[in-house]
């Protein structure tokens, strides 16, 4: 504004318009500026072009905007952002310092950053343990546990894993053995169940050993190989951290009481059993053997049944299966596929309630022998074929190739027709009875 003042007062006293530019050393276009407002323009701000950035803008607010619903702790890192850019997005390559610039740009909108001191440590000096909290997919739903995580401070090497509860069980188990949960549990990981997730989470911390860490010079893999010279020797027999309860009667229910909840035991009524008592697992003993183990639960008051625990008793009672509540359960975990309702239904239609059941009941102990998924595969394959027998579904569960299965299924089909045999006709036998219109008298 003082130069566009010294301009209007040099023109008022007669100067040129190309004697003022050459005197200020300005274009002429901002010495007529100067002469129409003593307010100069306001400036035009460049817009640089970012021809690599610009096509994957939409994925990276699609990944902020998912923060947003996040965990504080398990929202993406600019870093995290470009290796998953990497990864679903190879076919358009960009630096790492380019999706930083622009990532710190859209998060400079939502304050500022807290500062850390940086600390060095020696060989075997010190091993951070803590918990955290995450949210996982456990059977597609949205479910937070809490993470044990152990890692040491000079090598970087470290062991995680998830249990529902961050009890003493679970930390005495853990032993006995910031970086992963923005790598390894951003965006949200999906498994089946806790066994799975675990299962997950040990592959993340073997593949992090291939690493380094920013300002080493090895790898975390050979940086714990030069640590393991430096720790105590490993215990030469584990400590118990497991509790076990006893003694424990067995109820006319065929449950057990543990802590808070009822656990189902295939044991009689009466019977007295032991429970083995651990973080993410209850294990029923009787004569010192395991007859059953159920997954923990915290909650107070709860039933946690299994149906096999009750076959023995249905099949002398099989009506009592439609409505038993180890089988609601079991729908209710998506243990009992409608596959099996369908052809439970066709061999009711068939044999009667009564017998139908039994065969199902047939079916339900050979899938827990062989297997739940391979009797669900059995089952379909049984209906595609029209084939409504327990003898045939055990017959196609029993094969060994079913690659081999699906290639001849029209010699399997009239494989299997033998099993569809119509029920037998008794009315020449009938004429024998005493008392019959043309029998004998």
């Amino acid at each position: 504004m003082e130069l566009f003042e010294e301009i209007r007062r040099g023109y008022a006293a007669g100067e040129t318009v190309q004697g003022l530019a050459k005197k200020h050393g300005v274009h002429r276009r901002m010495v007529r500026q100067a002469i129409a407002s003593a307010i100069p323009p306001e400036r035009k701000k460049h817009e640089r072009h970012q021809p690599k950035i610009g096509p994957l803008k939409d994925a990276i607010e699609r990944m902020l905007e998912a923060d947003r619903q996040a965990p504080r702790k398990q929202r993406h890192t600019a870093h995290r952002i470009w290796t998953r850019l990497c990864n679903e997005h190879p076919e358009l390559p960009v630096a790492e310092v380019t999706v930083r610039q622009y990532v710190r740009k859209r998060k400079q909108e939502l304050g500022g950053r807290m500062v850390f001191v940086p600390q060095s440590y020696d060989w075997g000096q010190e091993a951070q343990v803590d918990w955290f909290e995450a949210v996982v997919k456990l059977e597609g739903e949205p479910r937070k546990l809490q993470f044990f995580a152990m890692r040491s401070m000079a090598s970087g090497d470290a062991f995680h894993r998830a249990y529902t509860h961050a009890t003493q069980q679970a930390l005495l188990e853990a032993h006995e053995l910031g970086w992963y949960r923005r790598n390894c549990l951003t965006p949200v990981p999906e498994a089946g169940d806790l066994a799975a997730l675990n299962e997950q989470l040990q592959s993340a911390c073997v593949a992090n050993r291939n690493r380094t860490i920013q300002g080493k010079e090895m790898t975390v893999e050979k940086a714990s190989e030069h640590e393991r010279a430096t720790l105590l020797p490993l215990a030469e027999e584990g400590f118990p951290y497991e509790e076990v309860i006893y003694p424990l009667i067995v109820d006319g229910h065929g449950r057990v009481k543990v802590k808070t909840n009822w656990y189902s035991a295939p044991l009689s009524p009466g019977w007295r059993a032991a429970a083995v008592v651990g973080p993410l697992e209850i294990e029923i003993r009787h004569d010192n053997r395991c007859v059953a183990r159920h997954q923990r639960c915290y909650g107070r008051g709860h039933q946690i049944l299994n149906l096999e625990h009750y076959l023995d008793v249905l099949e002398k009672k099989p009506g009592a299966m439609a409505g038993s509540t180890p089988l609601q359960q079991w729908r209710q975990a998506g243990r009992w596929p409608k596959c099996l309702d369908r052809i439970w239904g066709q061999l009711e239609q068939r044999l009667g309630k009564s017998a139908g059941t039994r065969e199902m009941i047939t079916l339900v102990r050979a899938g827990s022998v062989s297997g739940w998924g391979r009797l669900v595969a059995a089952v379909n394959e049984a209906l595609r074929l029209g084939v409504a027998d327990a003898a045939a579904v055990l017959h196609i569960l029993n094969m060994p190739d079913p690659e081999e299965r699906r290639c001849h299924a029209i010699a399997l089909a009239k494989e299997l027709a033998e099993f569809e045999r119509p029920m037998p006709v008794m009315d020449e036998y009938d004429l024998l009875l005493k008392n019959t219109p043309g029998g004998i008298q």
